[in-house]
């Protein structure tokens, strides 16, 4: 018995200092929440067990894949709400990651320039693919974007009916640059269109010999156009065609409109009486189409041509005899401001300044206006017109 005594207080002595020896105690062994125990992998509040990857409150473990809490683990590329993680490509849901390219599903990426899949991305103007984005004016080469219509560098996109700059836009008929529009009646340039026939005769020879065989120097050439020297607004050429002479005009007076005797939509056409040498005379007509573009204060000389009165966006102030409606007196310059114009029944009020109406032949009937060499002009003394309506 003394024996076994011995021998038992002998093993706890040795186990005492066993334990002291490695600084442990026999319940260390098995203590899980020990959290300076690194090589202890069982212990998910380890934060500091970098390769304890069931440890997902562990913010340092950057290879836990599976670690989806942990949103600063940036090389954790299957967490989709790790918005900072730049090289996860594959998570199109991350609308935060700007700096994605190759993110192409990510349509909410406004700032994505190299994304030129991302039809939603209207803010993208390096985008030159992107067919939907209508508001791009910078997509020059986006042919194919029509809905564009501020795009004024795309002269391409015949649809843009707006865009004066685009040169050949056929369809483009208040263009009055484009030349090339032969749809575009009221270009004034456009000698090719030949809808406007208020200009030349088209396939004419100009005929700009007298009959002595000397050269006219002014006046028509036969064609819609004048030989050599355009007299301007202040002179007439003489009956000869050689000089041109300072107007001197007869006075007429206009009285105020009587009616109308044509009314279309922004189209009216007015007739009144005039006095002339004390003798009144009718066919005095006033004619307006506003379905056009129209300036505040109309210069008469713009419209030099008696058959564009029948145009849009034109003013015309002329004498038509009813016996001889060859017999035309048309205007020749002059302003007209028209204050007022009622597009319901017609009344209107107009101040007319420096009104002058010239003796005017035609060429191929009524198509082709010119003013008669030699010709009488009349001046229009009155200084208004005015319809009260009906």
């Amino acid at each position: 018995m003394k024996n076994f005594l011995t021998i038992s207080l002998m093993i706890f002595v040795a186990l005492f200092f066993a334990s002291c020896s490695d600084g442990k105690t026999l319940d260390d062994l098995i203590d899980t929440t020990d959290t300076a125990d690194t090589s202890d992998t069982a212990d998910t509040s380890d934060t500091a067990d970098t390769s304890d990857t069931s440890d997902t409150s562990d913010t340092a473990d950057t290879s836990d894949t599976s670690d989806t809490a942990d949103t600063s683990d940036t090389a954790d590329t299957s967490d989709t709400a790790d918005t900072s993680d730049t090289a996860d490509t594959a998570d199109t849901s991350d609308t935060a990651d700007t700096s994605d390219t190759s993110d192409t599903a990510d349509t909410a990426d406004t700032s994505d320039t190299a994304d030129t899949s991302d039809t939603a991305d209207t803010a993208d103007t390096a985008d030159t693919s992107d067919t939907a984005d209508t508001s791009d004016t910078a997509d020059t080469s986006d042919t194919s974007d029509t809905a564009d219509t501020s795009d004024t560098a795309d002269t391409s996109d015949t649809a843009d009916t707006s865009d004066t700059a685009d040169t050949s836009d056929t369809a483009d008929t208040s263009d009055t640059a484009d030349t090339s529009d032969t749809a575009d009646t009221s270009d004034t340039a456009d000698t090719s269109d030949t809808g406007d026939n208020g200009d030349t005769v088209p396939n004419c020879t100009p005929n700009c010999k007298a009959e002595d065989g000397t050269d006219k120097e002014c006046g028509p050439d036969g064609c819609g156009g004048f030989c050599k020297t355009d007299c301007g607004l202040n002179a007439a050429c003489d009956a000869d065609q050689k000089h041109c002479l300072p107007y001197n005009c007869e006075q007429i007076t206009v009285d105020q409109l009587q009616y109308r005797i044509f009314s279309e939509r922004k189209n009216f056409v007015y007739k009144t009486q005039y006095t002339y040498n004390g003798t009144k005379y009718d066919d005095f007509f006033f004619s307006i189409r506003q379905n056009g573009t129209l300036p505040d204060i109309v210069d008469l000389s713009t419209f030099p041509k008696f058959s564009r009165c029948d145009k849009p966006g034109t003013v015309c102030l002329f004498i038509q005899h009813y016996e001889n409606p060859e017999n035309v007196y048309f205007q020749q310059s002059g302003t007209v401001d028209i204050s007022s114009l009622n597009t319901s029944n017609g009344a209107i009020s107009a101040a007319l300044s420096s009104v002058r109406l010239v003796e005017t032949g035609f060429i191929l009937g009524p198509d082709v206006s010119y003013e008669i060499p030699g010709g009488k002009c009349l001046e229009i003394t009155n200084d208004t017109l005015y319809f009260p309506g009906n």
